[in-house]
């Protein structure tokens, strides 16, 4: 068939259109997908999760597409993440060939975007205890894929339905096994169940404490009060680097979590983090108890039960 000037003119209109198109739904999809508070920056490129570069291949996923029974029992194994590795990523659309990403990638289409934002809030909430995943809609090779960052959970065991599509709902304990999610039975599902009790609160990372709550100040009178050399390295190092070597940080290289007992000792207002703690001090055989929600106000109170 003969195409005119004008008709390819017109062709032309109409592909830009459908590419504008296509984009605002993109973007609506995102829009939807931040209002139920599921979607944030990932921590690593798209690029180097594809290329697997600062990343195990054990703690990561490629599906070619959609498929939320799979999907969430790896989503529930990369929570529980038995290994303490992290937790993982799932990259969906993107085909593999023995462990390694096909270029270009397959990608998703907005229709299948729009399903799965439709569909993933109803299968985050089968999940026990909740959990949702992070989701981030990202560009390769020109096309939209999905990634789905699972950290490791803050309340682990978790469990979830065999088949969350299924009507039958019996819900079963996952983890990672080298490059496989699997069920969780015997041995295995006793080290799961005891996991969380084997790192102490104090220990854990904590995603929602950030290097601004940590006083500068309050750690450099600690440093100072034991007579460490990293107080004179706090003024020319990175505050990340100073917690680093203190062991106060946690968590996989790519997304490095401040630890509950950083924020105990070093912010102002630790009652941000810990609304129901309660400190417990042993002098002459008598435990006195209460709630501080200060440093000053603590210590006068060891200042006063020194006094005894």
């Amino acid at each position: 068939m003969f195409c005119t000037p004008s008709t390819r003119n017109s062709q032309n209109q109409f592909s830009q259109v459908t590419s504008v198109l296509s984009h605002l739904r993109i973007v609506k999809i995102v829009r939807q997908l931040l209002s139920s508070n599921v979607i944030m920056a990932l921590p690593i490129s798209a690029l180097d999760l594809i290329n697997k570069n600062k990343i195990e291949s054990s703690r990561l996923e490629f599906k070619s597409g959609w498929n939320p029974d799979a999907i969430y029992r790896s989503i529930c194994a990369f929570a529980n993440d038995i290994d303490n590795l992290g937790g993982g990523y799932i990259l969906v659309g993107v085909e593999e060939e023995n462990g390694i990403a096909k270029r270009p990638v397959k990608g998703l289409n907005v229709a299948e975007l729009d399903r799965i934002q439709k569909g993933i809030v109803g299968f985050n909430n089968l999940i026990e205890p909740f959990y949702a995943p992070k989701l981030s809609i990202e560009e390769i090779d020109g096309k939209q894929i999905l990634v789905i960052w699972i950290p490791a959970g803050a309340n682990r065991p978790y469990k979830v339905p065999e088949r969350v599509t299924s009507s039958k709902k019996e819900r079963k304990y996952f983890i990672r096994y080298g490059s496989s999610s699997i069920e969780a039975r015997g041995d295995l599902y006793d080290e799961l169940r005891e996991l969380n009790q084997r790192i102490p609160f104090d220990d854990r990372g904590n995603p929602q404490i950030q290097l601004t709550d940590i006083s500068v100040t309050l750690l450099r009178d600690h440093l100072v009060a034991v007579k460490s050399r990293l107080a004179n390295d706090l003024t020319t190092k990175p505050l990340s680097d100073i917690l680093e070597q203190m062991d106060l940080m946690t968590g996989p290289s790519e997304s490095r979590l401040i630890k509950n007992v950083a924020a105990m000792m070093f912010c102002e207002t630790p009652e941000k983090f810990f609304r129901t703690t309660r400190i417990e001090i042993v002098n002459r055989s008598a435990i006195h108890y209460w709630s501080s929600s200060s440093h000053d106000s603590l210590c006068s109170r060891l200042s006063e039960d020194q006094r005894y």
